[in-house]
């Protein structure tokens, strides 16, 4: 019967072993993923808190009626509103801190989160770079639309300058005129 105890003692204890891989297995297999979507779900939280302040702060006045824009492009569209205000309040600060006033800011702002979304969907990009995209090329960074066969050098720029009355053969765009003629010829 010793024997018998033995041999009983040893299969609880294999099965305590199997139990307690499996126990590791299932650690791994489901509480890490469970886990990570977890913090996932609070990084998403947080970028939204954070994108929202955003918004607040670069559309300042201009922020209820910017709401109510990016919620009505949103919902005709079927788009996340956060993601519209994201790139609306990253545009506008741009914009803002490139001399544009309130107004051509949050008025180019609206377009070229609007070109974001278009061109998205016709070069099949996802939203974010397309919007990056877009930011670049404002900004006078022309490798990043000329590779979707956007070409908004300065010798475009300045072309659609003259031909718009901006400024006279031999004459100098502003930073603001480059900047309203990157988004003229886009």
């Amino acid at each position: 019967t010793d024997k018998a105890v033995s041999d009983i003692n040893k299969k609880l204890s294999r099965i305590g072993e199997g139990m307690k891989n499996i126990g590791k297995t299932l650690t791994l297999a489901v509480s890490l993923p469970v886990a990570l979507l977890g913090k996932s779900i609070l990084e998403a939280g947080m970028n939204a808190v954070e994108s929202e302040n955003l918004f607040t702060v670069s559309m300042g006045k201009m922020s209820d009626s910017a709401r109510k824009w990016s919620e009505e492009y949103g919902k005709a569209l079927g788009l996340n509103r956060y993601a519209i205000r994201q790139n609306l309040g990253t545009m506008n600060a741009m914009l803002l801190s490139m001399g544009l006033n309130t107004q051509e800011a949050y008025g180019m702002s609206q377009g070229m989160t609007t070109l974001s979304y278009d061109m998205a969907s016709f070069y099949n990009l996802d939203p974010t770079e397309a919007f990056e995209k877009i930011r670049s090329g404002i900004s006078g960074e022309t490798e990043p639309l000329k590779a979707l066969g956007i070409l908004i050098n300065e010798t475009t720029v300045k072309q659609y300058a003259l031909n718009a009355g901006w400024i006279t053969q031999g004459q100098e765009l502003t930073e603001q005129q480059k900047v309203m003629g990157r988004d003229a010829v886009l």
